[in-house]
């Protein structure tokens, strides 16, 4: 007797192939579920972040409608002590036009004043939130200023005396300084 065994290598294969067939059966099954599983949970997820952010405007609305009565009632309780605060906006502009520069000045801002029972207590307080200056030269008065000293100190050259040249030549130098600036 001998203690060999032997081995039907065709068996063998065809069981080895099934075995890993069956073991590839089970590994695409347990995928499916897992997968299954990842999809029901991200649904899950959808769902309460839908929840969450339904609770939360809810409580955006009720703190708004909270706080909107209490407004009212503090409105309600200024009111029957008749004070009252009037709040207005403004502009203020204003101009000034010189020989050689105009500028102008425009700042806004807010007034407010306090009422008792309807009548103003002190004066109005002015905030100003902005401030501009806008300067410009009038170039066109500045040439006719410039015109006009050369004219005149042309005419005082040519006055036979000698003071009205000295004159002239002065007060032409202070205008051309002047156009400088």
């Amino acid at each position: 007797m001998s203690n060999d065994i032997e081995i039907n290598w065709d068996l063998f294969g065809f069981g080895l192939s099934i075995a890993l067939m069956i073991l590839l059966l089970v590994f695409i099954v347990i995928s499916y579920a897992l997968w299954r599983r990842s999809i029901d949970l991200e649904n899950r997820l959808n769902l309460q972040r839908k929840e969450m952010e339904s609770r939360q405007e809810d409580m955006i609305d009720r703190v708004r409608t909270d706080e909107r009565l209490l407004a009212e009632q503090r409105v309600d309780q200024v009111k029957a002590n008749g004070l009252s605060v009037v709040v207005h906006p403004f502009v203020n502009t204003e101009a000034d036009k010189g020989i050689f520069i105009r500028s102008t000045k425009v700042e806004v801002g807010y007034k407010y004043q306090l009422f008792v029972q309807g009548f103003p207590c002190f004066e109005p307080h002015t905030v100003v939130l902005e401030s501009t200056v806008h300067k410009e030269v009038d170039q066109q008065m500045l040439d006719l200023l410039k015109q006009k000293a050369e004219g005149a100190a042309e005419a005082a050259v040519l006055v036979p005396s000698g003071g009205a040249a000295k004159t002239a030549i002065t007060i032409a130098k202070t205008i051309m300084k002047l156009a400088r600036t």
